[in-house]
């Protein structure tokens, strides 16, 4: 009987230690798409990835209002409206300005592609501002 506690026990403290290693592993690399916009209008998103995926296409579609409004791309896009930075990980785009007016909600839903595959989209912040088209 003392035997089988034993065993229950060891059984019982290797279970929790290897939760608890699961539970202190290393946060995994976020994706991001953040929205900003300025005094005159104009948008800046701003999407980034984790380091080890290796991201060669951003695409992101704009909705004021939770309406589509327009896409954009990077690499593809003329800059300076957007910028592609592989090694740093980081792809921007520029719009706008907007038209001065009313109170629009604005967010992107951001999609990562790597070779043509699609990695994960995310929808960005949303803003709220006085701009719209």
């Amino acid at each position: 009987m003392k035997r089988l506690l034993a065993i229950l026990a060891a059984a019982s403290l290797a279970a929790t230690i290897g939760a608890g290693s699961v539970l202190a592993a290393k946060p995994v690399p976020a994706y991001t798409s953040t929205l900003v916009v300025n005094a005159d209008c104009s948008f800046t998103l701003t999407a980034t990835w984790p380091r080890k995926v290796a991201i060669d296409q951003v695409i992101a579609f704009w909705y004021q209002d939770d309406v589509y409004t327009f896409t954009m791309q990077a690499p593809f896009e003329t800059q300076p409206y957007t910028t592609f930075n592989a090694r740093k990980m980081t792809a921007t785009f520029n719009a706008g300005p907007a038209t001065p007016g009313p109170t629009h909600n604005w967010n992107v839903l951001t999609q990562f592609y790597s070779g043509g595959a699609h990695i994960i989209e995310m929808y960005s912040n949303t803003v709220t501002t006085n701009c719209g088209v």
